[in-house]
């Protein structure tokens, strides 16, 4: 006798359109929860891929285990099952310009597998034997692996990267790398089968010293984050518009050690935002973001000059909306560090800034400490600091000796300060 064929679970009913929505409420961050889901059934794993596969985010190297950068692994999933490629919208890793097969042969992956994988997708791309992407691939060398991942990402718009030279975790700023197309491709410009990736790229992160990126024809790119800027990126600048790929970039954040905003301090002295401003040629930006750290030597010389930090970002003054500006010292900071920006000499005026909505700063940015308590009928005008288009004044780390400075608000807001809707008053970092 034929048994009578069970009913589909009734969540089986819905259209995929649906079944999607409900997965999107599984926590995204929780990749082991969206692993769990795609095991349900054949009918809920290609869902829960959509989720798993949309943004991905992997672990970055470490010299004593190097085998915890999940790119290798990814790239591996990817060859062998190339319709997960087309899922993938945004994301993030790590690579090393270095041959670590062994160690990840230690871990568990089958190296040699991914590697004649990835030669032969090379071949099938048109880079054959004797290309140096694929010398590079063939030697092991992990970066020009990551650089194969990029090239059959065809829907990626995020890309979050980092290539280094030496994969030392806790000096990611001397070990990254200052060519890293020649780190991923083997050569000095993207092969043609990686164009595509850059000019469809909506958002952007990078090292600092990977700027050469903005040398890309890049004409979707409106978001863009550099970290850790020294002074070195800054020469290496080749002059205004030399780094012009992005024309429609809007938002931008920056990281830089807070004695980059010195004057006359070398090797600073002939290092100035300004021309990195000037090599991006960026007309549309309207959103900026510098979150200032120290890692040097605190000492009663090495104060951030706040006025110096306002007369780099001159260039933009007639376009910027929202200027955030940030201070995050390290875990490790000693108090005496973290207390080297109260004692910043503070901006004079950001007046001419003529459309700024938003304005953030830390306390120490906007009035020197010690002096609160002498100004007295001596205080300067708030206009002075501010533009009548000002709506928003948020005051970062704040303490109670702002109070007194902040009291000629409410007789200025309806003349000199229009705008001004809210003070924000904010404790935490980034």
């Amino acid at each position: 006798m034929t048994q009578p064929v069970a009913d589909p679970p009734p969540l089986y009913r819905l259209p995929n359109e649906l079944l999607l929505h409900v997965a999107e409420h599984v926590d995204a961050a929780e990749v082991a929860d969206l692993l769990s889901l795609s095991q349900v059934s054949k009918r809920v794993r290609p869902i829960a891929e959509d989720l798993l596969y949309r943004c991905v985010k992997l672990g970055p190297p470490q010299i004593d285990e190097p085998a915890a950068n999940g790119m290798p692994r990814l790239l591996l999933t990817i060859l062998t099952r190339p319709e997960l490629a087309e899922k993938m919208r945004a994301l993030q890793f790590v690579t090393v310009r270095k041959n670590l097969c062994g160690a990840y042969h230690m871990a568990g992956l089958d190296f040699e597998q991914l590697r004649l994988l990835s030669l032969a997708k090379l071949v099938a791309l048109g880079y054959k034997k004797g290309h140096p992407w694929h010398r590079m691939v063939e030697a092991s060398i992990e970066s020009a692996y990551g650089g194969l991942l990029l090239a059959i990402l065809s829907n990626l718009t995020t890309l979050d990267v980092a290539v280094l030279d030496c994969a030392l975790a806790w000096d990611r700023l001397n070990s990254a790398s200052s060519d890293p197309i020649m780190a991923l491709f083997g050569t000095l410009i993207p092969p043609k089968v990686a164009i595509g990736l850059f000019q469809q790229l909506v958002s952007l992160a990078a090292l600092a010293s990977h700027t050469e990126f903005l040398a890309l024809d890049m004409p979707n790119l409106s978001q863009l984050s550099l970290a850790n800027i020294s002074p070195d990126d800054l020469l290496r600048l080749n002059g205004p518009a030399s780094l012009s790929g992005a024309p429609k970039l809007h938002s931008m954040a920056i990281s830089l050690d807070h004695e980059m905003i010195r004057s006359g301090t070398l090797p600073f002295r002939y290092s100035d935002l300004e021309h990195m401003f000037s090599a991006f040629d960026c007309p549309d930006l309207t959103n900026l973001s510098l979150r200032l750290f120290s890692t040097g030597i605190v000492s009663a010389h090495t104060e951030p000059e706040f006025p110096y930090l306002i007369k780099s970002l001159n260039s933009l003054a007639g376009q910027l909306q929202i200027l955030d500006i940030n201070v995050f010292p390290d875990s490790d900071t000693v108090p005496a560090r973290a207390n080297i920006f109260r004692r910043a000499i503070p901006i004079h005026s950001i007046r001419h800034f003529t459309s700024l909505l938003f304005f953030s700063a830390p306390q120490g940015a906007l009035i020197n400490g010690p002096e609160v308590h002498s100004f007295g009928d001596r205080m300067p005008k708030m206009v002075v600091f501010f533009p009548a288009s000002l709506e928003t004044l948020c005051i970062r780390n704040p303490t109670e000796e702002v109070h007194s400075w902040l009291a000629q608000i409410p007789k200025l807001s309806g003349h000199e300060l229009p705008c001004l809707e809210d003070i924000v008053f904010w404790s935490g970092g980034c």
